[in-house]
């Protein structure tokens, strides 16, 4: 017998933030390693021109709040500029492999 599975897909976000402390590359580096060490975060990009952080993030598993807690503990204080949900949670259906006899 199979079993079929309802997966949920994830709540990706995409979020600007502003740091004007941002001002070289061994800041946008520290700031990229960091970030992308924080547990749902998926792609970090910089910008020193403009000073904005780009974070791309899964909402099931981290929030903006706790990102922006982990810039401001590395002494990056940011605003943000935008939040925007660019994949929405729907249901998935698939069948597993497994068999019961």
């Amino acid at each position: 017998m199979a079993v079929t599975l309802t997966v949920m897909a994830k709540d990706i976000h995409l979020l600007v933030v502003k740091s004007e402390r941002m001002h070289c590359g061994h800041c946008s580096e520290k700031i990229q390693k960091n970030i992308k060490k924080v547990r749902g975060v998926k792609k970090v990009e910089t910008n020193l021109e403009t000073h904005e952080i780009i974070i791309t993030y899964d909402e099931d598993k981290v929030s903006e709040a706790t990102i922006l807690l982990s810039l401001n503990d590395m002494g990056y204080t940011s605003t943000v500029v935008s939040n925007i949900q660019v994949k929405k949670s729907a249901p998935v259906d698939g069948v597993t492999g497994a068999t019961q006899r």
